[in-house]
């Protein structure tokens, strides 16, 4: 369904939870495209701007943000992060998709 009140209204887009932006629909093949389809994965990782990312799950939706404010800010996420990376989503109990992304607004403004 299109958005009229949306300057991008006459591009098919869809929006997921994960995001909540839309993203330009391919009709053809139904795709997603982005920007960043044709990244090069060759090359050194930079030592400050090369961040690791945590997926968390919060009613069923999954945020994919930034390790590294979750890790120095709190003990609770050190623990349930851990020293690895995992590519398993951490469930967080007591809080609802809404609440979590108004916190990660605060987080990453």
């Amino acid at each position: 369904m299109t958005d009229l009140s949306q300057p991008w209204c006459m591009i098919p887009t869809k929006t997921d939870c994960t995001t909540q932006a839309p993203t330009v629909v391919d009709e053809q093949d139904s795709k997603p495209m982005t920007a960043l389809t044709d990244v090069a994965t060759e090359g050194e990782r930079d030592e400050t701007y090369y961040w690791d990312t945590v997926k968390i799950l919060v009613e069923g939706c999954i945020f994919k943000v930034p390790r590294y404010q979750f890790v120095i800010g709190s003990t609770y996420f050190t623990e349930k992060l851990g020293s690895e990376s995992n590519e398993a989503p951490i469930t967080l109990e007591g809080a609802t998709a809404s609440q979590f992304r108004v916190f990660l607004k605060l987080l990453f403004p």
